[in-house]
């Protein structure tokens, strides 16, 4: 029996495991979803990974359905596109996080469908369930680190290939607003707000890169080994920038302040903030407590904005004001 795990159950399981791993023996990844009737004995037996029940699962064919308290089914009776289910082994699959991304699409808000593809095109997870709330790294920031599931390339090539499974008017709507590289989820909604049209309660800013480096010089000092042998000391690595304009020279920085509150952690952010400076990069900081003031976080837009020789005029929109309002709710801010 094969299980094809879709919708949040995918969800879960991406944020418990990660990226996987794909062995090149194996062909891991699949277009048809499983048209075996499925039995409550067979499912009792198998692995699940820690999923949450009930279980969201896809299956080829209405007549593979079967009344069971322990799945929610969804049919899908057409080829999916190369690469839309990823087997993890034990009979377990589980939709790709490209197609989880867009079958979770009709369900969110346009704020939280961002998030969750910031999410998945960035270097951190969530919380999957409560299970995960008592991870160390998860009870200290909320989130936990790791590879990014996917990135907006695979997303916009996948989204191509789907014909008209997927909603695509919507979700074409949504990619130009993701963007690769985010390191948590405060720099994710940052984000957000900064360059989302005023239509969508936004500033309307450029697209940054997120993450960024930007490279210090290489060194060229000695240094001198066991043994008396000289050898040139590797090239320092570059400072990174949260949300990077690198055309301009612009740094938007995020401070939390889980980490920031500690003299340890606040000479390293003084060490970059200069470095960064003494390279000519312009560094805008943002608080944890600008980010929840409508009127801060407004002025933070600005001093953007005015770098991009830009100025903003959000207030112009009557519907503005509401529409931040309801981007706010749906960010927790």
């Amino acid at each position: 029996m094969e299980l094809l795990i879709s919708h949040r159950s995918a969800l879960e399981y991406w944020r418990l495991h990660g990226k996987v791993q794909v062995d090149p023996k194996r062909r891991q990844r699949k277009r048809a979803a499983p048209v075996e009737a499925l039995a409550a004995s067979e499912l009792k037996r198998m692995d699940t990974r820690g999923l949450t029940f009930p279980l969201e699962i896809m299956l080829g064919a209405p007549s593979a359905k079967r009344r069971l308290q322990a799945v929610r089914t969804h049919i899908v009776s057409a080829p999916l596109p190369e690469g839309s289910i990823i087997d993890v082994g034990g009979g377990l699959l589980v939709a790709s996080p490209e197609l989880c991304l867009f079958q979770l699409v009709k369900s969110l808000p346009l704020a939280k469908t961002l998030l969750l593809g910031l999410e998945f095109c960035g270097k951190y997870a969530l919380p999957a369930n409560n299970a995960a709330l008592e991870n160390p790294e998860v009870k200290e920031k909320g989130f936990k680190n790791r590879p990014a599931l996917t990135s907006t390339d695979k997303l916009s090539s996948f989204l191509a290939r789907c014909g008209g499974i997927l909603n695509q008017k919507y979700s074409q709507g949504v990619l130009p607003y993701i963007n690769n590289g985010s390191a948590s989820p405060m720099e994710s909604r940052l984000l957000i707000m900064l360059t989302l049209p005023y239509r969508r309660g936004g500033f309307g800013l450029p697209m940054p890169e997120l993450d960024a480096p930007v490279e210090l010089g290489k060194a060229t000092s000695k240094i001198v080994g066991k043994h008396g042998s000289d050898r040139s000391s590797k090239a320092a690595k570059g400072y990174r920038c949260d949300l990077y304009w690198r055309d301009l020279k612009l740094a938007a920085e995020y401070d939390s302040d889980i980490y920031h509150l500690h003299s340890e952690q606040k000479a390293k952010d003084s060490k970059k903030k200069n470095y960064l400076l003494s390279k000519g990069v312009h560094v805008i900081s943002v608080s944890r407590l600008q980010m929840r003031s409508v009127a801060e976080i407004e002025r933070v837009a600005q001093q953007l904005a005015a770098c991009h020789s830009r100025q903003l005029r959000h207030n112009e929109s009557p519907l503005w004001a509401k529409k931040h309002l309801q981007l706010r709710s749906q960010l927790r801010l």
